[in-house]
């Protein structure tokens, strides 16, 4: 047929490979095929001789590790193979060698768990499987879950803690925690390569504005379990870059929390003048003016709530009352000066 023409011969000669397509997966087609030297194994094509390729010998050598019954969730494909060793069981793939292993030998040894009824619960994987032992259950599989907040405030020569949740797919399985919070695509940095803040820590690191100047910077945790699942999340940090604030040498502030739940922390010797309405644009806006920390507020305030740490001074410069809050929460010590009507 005019314009048809064999793409490879994947089993040269008049033996065949038998390619069947696994799904447009990546921006690539997968599909598994025979092939003298590996069996019946994953392949991967962009669509050019050059671009196809063996993804991975599961069952090393020309035995076949037979993958079929996919599914895919969360940039992965679940399937089922056997690699000779651990029988017909789940494995999973990114679409790179590196990135596709056995997920778990549920029935142990060279036994088949008969894996099935792969479903999309919560963005986890979830499965019925048998492991000779409990019968047909239910299983999950899948990365760790990170929530993160997508934007943290800060001004210059300070710190913010960034404190996201994380949790395993399955609980109790041990998670190692990789930041990049200098935007250098290098992870897990410590010492004087981490211009951001140590890179080691888990939920307790803290991203650090002393080397940087004003602007936006993009952060990074990249969270692994001990099955090789791993998930990376990013989020923007803005240093000085919360408009109608200024702040005074030795003032500082941070902005955490999500849209409708954000909280402003003010504090230092410096003091913080607001020339703006910042809750204007962020509803429910908290202040949180900390011990020794000042605020002077030059045009209305619309604040969800105003919390006042021992020694935390608010001035309203003089004009008429220009602060509209839900609730003050006054605690010991701390000033909340008005102008006389």
């Amino acid at each position: 047929m005019a314009g048809t023409s064999l793409f490879l011969d994947l089993t040269p000669g008049t033996n065949s490979s038998y390619p069947v397509t696994m799904g447009f997966f990546n921006g690539k087609q997968l599909f598994q095929a025979s092939s003298p030297e590996a069996g019946n194994e994953l392949w991967l094509t962009d669509g050019t001789v050059t671009g196809t390729q063996l993804l991975l010998d599961i069952n090393p050598g020309p035995a076949d590790s037979s993958p079929t019954s996919r599914f895919y969730l969360d940039g992965r494909m679940y399937f089922l193979a056997d690699d000779g060793v651990h029988g017909r069981e789940l494995w999973t793939t990114n679409g790179t060698a590196g990135g596709t292993f056995l997920v778990a030998d549920i029935a142990a040894g060279p036994q088949s768990s008969n894996v099935m009824n792969m479903t999309n619960v919560g963005g986890q994987l979830w499965f019925t499987a048998n492991d000779g032992i409990n019968g047909v259950s239910w299983y999950k599989a899948g990365p760790p879950k990170i929530a993160m907040q997508t934007q943290y405030y800060l001004s210059d020569h300070w710190q913010v803690p960034l404190a996201p949740a994380v949790s395993a797919t399955v609980p109790g399985t041990p998670l190692t925690w990789e930041w990049d919070l200098d935007g250098d695509g290098v992870f897990a940095e410590s010492g004087a390569g981490a211009l951001g803040g140590d890179e080691t820590k888990r939920d307790d690191a803290v991203f650090s504005s002393d080397l940087f100047t004003s602007g936006q910077r993009t952060i990074a945790l990249r969270v692994r379990d001990a099955d090789g699942f791993s998930r990376t999340v990013s989020s923007t940090v803005r240093i000085n870059d919360i408009s109608g604030l200024a702040t005074a040498p030795g003032g500082h502030y941070t902005m955490t929390g999500p849209a409708g739940g954000q909280v402003l922390s003010i504090g230092g010797s410096g003091g913080v003048t607001f020339n703006a309405d910042l809750g204007a644009t962020r509803p429910n806006l908290a202040l949180v003016v900390e011990a020794a920390g000042s605020a002077t507020f030059n045009s209305t305030q619309r604040l969800g709530r105003i919390s006042l740490q021992s020694g935390g001074r608010i001035t309203v410069a003089p004009g008429g009352d220009k602060v509209v809050v839900t609730t003050v929460i006054e605690t010991a010590g701390g000033a909340y000066d008005r102008p006389a009507r």
